[in-house]
């Protein structure tokens, strides 16, 4: 048999569904956590467009959310990499989440109390996104060594299904949360998934 033929067998024999949770606790206490995680910030993206609008009544605003979560990923994120290889991954992990949380706990305060600026958004933001940007390289690099080599592509097939569900279930539940509990609200719900996911 061909190398490549093995290598293809081997990939093939991997584990599937619930069989592949059970094996892996580590990965699945990881994957958990960064669903919860990922449903979070989609609550948080409908939250801050949603706080934006309700300040200022400007879709152009709107989009400069938009403009201030994407730039940091485009600059930084050719260097993320470097970081995670230098530092220890889990810790990186752990102090975005952190920071991440605090933030957004930040910005919810400020809007509670009438002391938030169109600009402090835009700041918030963009800090949120360098954190961001800082752990996806370490994540990336994390999920391989939680599974055999057999179950990579069973690993990869989860995590993008817990992402994707997630993003679905945060938006359809994000409405819900802030005609309920309000933006502030909905942005503390963030904060509890990024604790949830940190620890």
């Amino acid at each position: 048999m061909k190398e490549g033929d093995m290598i293809m067998t081997t990939l093939t024999k991997g584990l599937s569904g619930l069989a592949f949770f059970r094996a892996y606790p580590s990965y699945t206490r990881y994957w958990i956590a960064n669903t919860i995680s990922r449903i979070g910030d989609s609550i948080d993206s409908l939250a801050i467009m949603w706080m934006v609008l309700e300040l200022t009544g400007s879709t152009l605003l709107m989009g400069t959310v938009m403009v201030c979560n994407m730039l940091p990923n485009i600059l930084l994120g050719p260097f993320a990499g470097v970081l995670a290889d230098r530092l220890n991954r889990k810790r990186l992990m752990i102090i975005s989440d952190i920071a991440r949380g605090l933030l957004v706990t930040v910005l919810a305060f400020l809007f509670m109390t009438d002391h938030l600026a169109v600009w402090m958004i835009f700041v918030v933001t963009a800090l949120t996104s360098v954190f961001e940007t800082a752990q996806q390289p370490a994540r990336m690099a994390v999920r391989p060594s939680l599974v055999r080599t057999e179950d990579l592509i069973t690993s990869n097939s989860m995590h993008s299904f817990g992402e994707n569900a997630a993003q679905m279930i945060g938006l359809a539940c994000a409405g819900a949360i802030i005609a309920t509990l309000g933006i502030g609200g909905a942005l503390l719900i963030d904060f509890l998934t990024f604790v949830i996911s940190a620890f």
